[in-house]
């Protein structure tokens, strides 16, 4: 009598292979044939378009991570959960990933503006010391009208010039001068 067959597998430690075959020919009831060779597991590669999609996404997430990284975490609210509960479509994950590179962009814009204006307010800071320099020693010259006064900024380390200057005004109109030298916030001499 022939019996119709049916594939089988058996599964277990591989040490017990020669074993249990031996074990199942005993019985007669199975016929031992070898597999149907199967080609070797490759690995999967995208298609361009998905690739594609594997950057827009990766793009996607390192914009969400900065914006969330230069934000304090109270600064916004958790959104509410869709009542689907399903995961977002395609179209509304774009959206949210564009939503994010702009984002992204203006808090870089920011804080771009905020550090200019930072430098600029420092600058404005040591003008204003320096001008109070200048105007307090223009403040502590008593004389005629006819005096006047000039006022020089030199580099730092300019010490050795002022000493010159001082030698070269002496030579040149005699005692008939003052020349006051006081150091400017920052180092400079003035």
């Amino acid at each position: 009598m022939i019996l119709s067959m049916a594939k089988v597998r058996v599964l277990g430690p591989r040490n017990r292979l020669a074993e249990t075959i031996a074990a199942l020919q005993d019985l007669g009831t199975v016929h031992l044939a070898d597999p149907d060779p199967v080609p070797p597991l490759e690995r999967y590669r995208p298609s361009d378009r998905e690739e594609r999609h594997r950057e827009q996404l990766r793009e996607g997430l390192a914009d969400v991570e900065g914006i969330l990284e230069r934000l304090p975490a109270d600064a916004f609210e958790r959104p509410e959960i869709e009542a689907s509960g399903g995961p977002p479509g395609l179209e509304r994950l774009a959206a949210w990933i564009r939503s994010a590179g702009r984002l992204r962009r203006e808090v870089r814009s920011l804080e771009e503006r905020r550090a200019v204006r930072e430098r600029q307010r420092e600058e404005l800071e040591r003008y204003a010391r320096f001008f109070d320099v200048f105007e307090a020693m223009e403040a502590g010259t008593v004389g005629p009208t006819e005096v006047r006064a000039h006022h020089l900024v030199l580099e730092e380390g300019g010490e050795e010039a002022v000493e010159r200057l001082r030698a070269g005004l002496a030579e040149t109109i005699g005692d008939e001068f003052e020349l006051l030298s006081r150091p400017v916030p920052g180092g400079a001499p003035a």
